[in-house]
């Protein structure tokens, strides 16, 4: 049996891979079973898995890489590709975020 684990909700769709985290912690699951919970399986059950769904020569991927365990809550995820298109950088982030707060300083003075 494939489980899938699945959203429509976007705060909930941001959190799966905890949630596959939790199956593993929790139930036992062993860690290449509770990834496919979030990757391949939602491929399979939805007939896409010829385009998506795992890191294959020729498939479609979207990627999130984090900075440590993708199943652990305390890591962070540090890029995001979509459509091969860099949607989320962390770095690129916090540099802008330091910008805007030394612009916001000034502005105030």
């Amino acid at each position: 049996m494939e489980i899938s684990l699945n959203s429509d909700l976007s705060e909930a769709m941001r959190r799966l891979n905890i949630e596959a985290g939790k199956m593993v912690r929790y139930a036992g699951m062993e860690r290449m079973e509770a990834l496919k919970t979030i990757t391949l399986n939602p491929a399979r059950l939805l007939g896409t898995d010829e385009y998506v769904g795992s890191l294959v020569a020729g498939k479609d991927a979207d990627l999130a890489v984090f900075d440590g365990d993708p199943l652990s809550p305390t890591s962070k995820c540090c890029l995001t590709i979509i459509e091969g298109k860099v949607y989320f950088d962390r770095e690129e982030d916090l540099r802008s975020r330091s910008v805007k707060r030394v612009e916001e300083k000034e502005a105030t003075r």
